[in-house]
């Protein structure tokens, strides 16, 4: 995500028990009142982008717990952080699912990321934990 979100709920579950990569997790972001799908994903997708080798796969749209979402899938040179210390953060290329609804001014992203050769390994995994997601 582009901006350091306010994440009220952060699920880390991952799906490859090797790798600290291979994992699907949900952030939330207070949002302005009146906010919009679209600009809330323009705001979190401005820096990503810009990362290196950056490759647009697909971007659709969809629904998560009956509200519009917004589904992009994307690979390139991520900054990936091993533990809770600055230091750790290394470039890794991987291939990144990123699913964006807004709910109640929250803007919520259940992000699937993994190693190029790990993603359609777990992505069936990945979709059952994503389509699980229900807004109250």
């Amino acid at each position: 995500m582009s901006n350091d979100p306010a994440v009220t709920v952060k699920i880390y579950v991952p799906l490859n028990s090797s790798s600290v990569v291979d994992a699907v997790n949900v952030g939330t972001i207070d949002l302005s009142a009146g906010q919009t799908l679209s600009s809330f994903v323009d705001s979190q997708m401005v820096n990503v982008t810009k990362y290196p080798n950056y490759q647009e796969i697909s971007n659709n749209t969809t629904t998560v717990s009956g509200q519009p979402a917004q589904t992009i899938v994307y690979q390139g040179l991520v900054p990936v952080q091993h533990n809770t210390t600055p230091a750790s953060t290394t470039n890794m290329t991987l291939k990144v699912m990123q699913t964006f609804v807004v709910n109640n001014n929250t803007g919520y992203v259940i992000t699937y990321k993994a190693v190029p050769s790990d993603y359609n390994t777990y992505l069936a995994q990945a979709q059952r934990i994503m389509s699980s997601f229900v807004l109250t």
